[in-house]
């Protein structure tokens, strides 16, 4: 059944993996406060500047985020234990969040230039 917001996508998402977005959604916002939210592919995605930056997918064991090309470092090296193909993280749902890492990658996410 396709959701026609973040907040419906939310509501079929089991609690771990809702506050892991839930918090990172607010990390989001705390970047961008003009970041704009819809759904795409049938995933939370998000905006700026007129394009879409990247996704969150709620998975069993882990959040996806996508795409994620590769970053400058040091936040490439960072990434490497999250990265599960070449444009994805994969943030684990048993692990505390590392907030400093995704404050990281979200900036880089929301600054990088449009289609790269």
């Amino acid at each position: 059944m396709a959701v026609a917001s973040i907040d419906e996508y939310l509501e079929g998402v089991p609690t771990p993996a809702r506050e892991l977005i839930e918090r990172i959604r607010t990390i989001i916002h705390e970047q961008d406060p003009a970041v704009v939210e819809s759904i795409a592919y049938g995933m939370p995605t998000f905006a700026s500047s007129g394009h879409h930056r990247f996704h969150l997918g709620a998975w069993a064991q882990h959040l996806g985020v996508y795409p994620v090309q590769r970053a400058p470092q040091p936040l490439e090296s960072a990434l490497a234990p999250l990265r599960a193909a070449k444009d994805t993280v994969r943030l684990p749902l048993d692990l505390p969040l590392d907030e400093e890492l995704v404050r990281q990658l979200v900036a880089f996410l929301l600054q990088r230039p449009a289609g790269s």
